[in-house]
């Protein structure tokens, strides 16, 4: 019975050391994929520069720190760009914005689609593209009023 419980034991050392390699393995991973996306910084044309200005008034130098604080910031502000969006446009307006500036995003709309889902891809859209700065340069022409209300918060 001691042979069993020992090697039970030995067992579940053997486990615990396979899981502590493995999470040493992938926090290694998260480490450098973090890394790498910090250390590349792309303008708005989508040409690599060293370091960047972000929305936020954020210098993006690279470093998984900066890279969380960075995305964090970047959630916020999504929230109140969706607040002003959804406050600025009726879904009409909405829709002939994204067909003259935002075709891409007018393409996958449907019939049925509601108004938060469709600020939604817009917006996704415009992070994904680094185009959020040109979305809101649209809403501050179409609604000067409406994003005045909003700018303090966007800053």
């Amino acid at each position: 019975m001691a042979c069993k419980v020992k090697g039970e034991g030995m067992k579940a050392e053997g486990d615990k050391e396979a899981r502590r390699q493995k999470d040493k393995v992938e926090r290694s991973k998260e480490q450098e994929t973090a890394s790498r996306l910090a250390a590349t910084v792309f303008d708005m044309r989508g040409q690599t520069v060293s370091t960047q200005v972000n929305v936020a008034g954020d210098y993006v130098v690279g470093g998984a720190a900066t890279l969380a604080a960075s995305s964090t910031d970047a959630v916020g502000r999504s929230a109140v760009v969706r607040e002003l969006m959804l406050a600025a446009f009726d879904d009409g307006e909405l829709a002939t914005l994204c067909f003259d500036h935002f075709r891409s995003v007018y393409e996958l709309f449907s019939s049925g689609m509601s108004k938060p889902d469709k600020v939604q891809r817009l917006i996704e859209h415009c992070e994904r593209h680094n185009q959020l700065e040109a979305l809101l340069r649209q809403v501050e022409k179409r609604n000067p009023a409406k994003y005045d209300e909003f700018a303090a918060r966007l800053a």
